[in-house]
């Protein structure tokens, strides 16, 4: 693969990313999941459950057809489905219109969901399509520059209140209280972006420090984008 920031060489080009994330409640609190990524770098940041959207064959010929779209994960051994892509400036306007369709592209986050709950974290050990429920709630666009990319980044975030089964919301109960991949969290810790009891927390990332081989943390945040999840009358929807 080339590197990423040579994909966006243009003013007149900017990138789109797109994510479907969930809003789940269980007891009154909010469902979180460790991010990856960085806790590759050294930190403990929960956020919400989900991941980019992916196209269908059907949508990714209609981006490169309509749009010239270019997927920032091809390569030569992978095409990539994920909506991760640069386009004309001058398209946005009609990229949201397809975009706002759904058409051609995921509309739920339980593909997502399952990747993260049992094929990455392996905090279940399946997921059936009767456990859970989804249902669309908002969606978020707003443009930014990214450390990884050159240029303008234009970001959809849509979000998505999924119920879960009585059978899997006590399994997830149990995980959360021994595992420190997932956390259930109280507004005020979301409002604040940290973790109220640190030290018990910490403790439980401990016990697998040296198995995930990451250095010694001090601190647990809460990501910027959980902030969503309290948004009762979705004022931050932006076009």
């Amino acid at each position: 693969m080339q590197d990423k920031k040579e994909h966006i060489k243009k003013n007149n080009e900017i990138r789109i990313s797109a994510a479907a994330l969930c809003r789940i409640k269980i007891d009154n609190k909010f469902l979180l999941i460790l991010n990856k990524s960085h806790l590759e770098k050294g930190k403990l940041v929960y956020m919400p459950l989900g991941g980019h959207i992916k196209v269908n064959y059907n949508g990714r010929n209609y981006l490169i057809e309509e749009f010239n779209a270019r997927f920032l994960e091809d390569s030569n051994d992978n095409v990539s489905y994920d909506l991760n892509i640069v386009i004309k400036k001058n398209m946005l306007k009609d990229f949201n219109n397809w975009f706002e369709l759904g058409y051609g592209r995921e509309t739920t986050p339980l593909r997502e969901l399952k990747e993260e709950l049992v094929d990455e974290m392996g905090i279940v050990d399946s997921l059936k399509g009767r456990d859970t429920q989804s249902k669309y709630s908002f969606r978020i666009s707003q443009i930014d520059r990214s450390k990884k990319y050159i240029g303008q980044t234009k970001r959809y975030f849509e979000f998505h209140d999924v119920g879960l089964g009585i059978d899997l919301e006590d399994k997830i109960k149990d995980a959360a209280d021994e595992s420190y991949l997932i956390a259930l969290v109280t507004e005020e810790e979301i409002g604040n972006g940290r973790i109220n009891d640190q030290e018990m927390n910490l403790n439980k990332y401990r016990q697998y420090k040296e198995m995930v081989g990451i250095r010694e943390l001090n601190e647990i945040l809460i990501g910027p984008t959980a902030k969503y999840l309290l948004d009762k009358n979705n004022i931050h929807i932006k076009k």
